[in-house]
């Protein structure tokens, strides 16, 4: 179930991280340019990751002395509330709303980084940590965000009804949007689901590594 979760986790991921400067520079969304789309992602990965990573490594251990399953649980949750913000955040014309919401997404998305590793380590022997979770990652990088972007792209080229030539006038922030709300929210609601539901397991796995 964690490695599951991390599958639909990282294909939000892999599809963010390619297409959002992308979304910001088009004339029909905020329509930056290629250096301030970029800096505008990359400032809001950093700070937001980071807080969320230090706050979901801090309550996850904090929970874990009253829940076994309090740091598969965690991510579930985190996920969850990002599938919810990030909806909010691409239904935005305000780029202060999109903004507000977009940090809040990262934010609860990347509370996952810590737990997700101490869950994984602490169902399996100890000679086995790092073969566990190197293979967790390998599978979980392979299914979700490989072909993640490919996907969301010919789709989002199908959605445009010029065949290509939104993107070639910089104006498909419409197609992206469709696309994007299409697939992310359902994304991480699946791993929310998937992460709140392991816990109920996490227990039991832990007294028998």
């Amino acid at each position: 179930m964690l490695t599951v979760m991390q599958i639909f986790a990282f294909f939000f991921l892999g599809v963010t991280v390619i297409f959002m400067p992308t979304y910001l520079q088009q004339k029909d969304a905020f329509h930056m340019g290629a250096a301030t789309a970029g800096l505008y992602a990359g400032l809001m990965v950093v700070v937001a990751g980071v807080a969320g990573t230090v706050l979901g490594g801090i309550v996850a251990d904090s929970w874990h002395k009253r829940f076994a399953g309090a740091h598969i649980f965690i991510c579930g949750v985190g996920f969850f509330l990002g599938a919810i913000f990030f909806a909010l955040a691409m239904l935005s014309r305000d780029f202060m709303i999109f903004s507000l919401f977009l940090f809040l997404t990262l934010f609860c998305v990347n509370i996952y980084n810590g737990p997700a590793a101490a869950a994984t380590q602490q169902i399996v022997s100890p000679g086995l940590r790092a073969s566990a979770l190197a293979l967790s990652l390998v599978i979980a990088h392979f299914f979700g965000d490989a072909f993640a972007p490919s996907i969301v792209g010919t789709v989002t080229s199908y959605l445009d009804p010029t065949h290509g030539q939104h993107f070639f006038l910089n104006n498909a922030g419409q197609d992206l949007r469709l696309s994007l709300l299409a697939f992310c929210p359902l994304a991480l609601l699946l791993a929310g689901l998937v992460g709140m539901w392991g816990a109920r397991f996490s227990a039991a796995d832990q007294k028998h590594p």
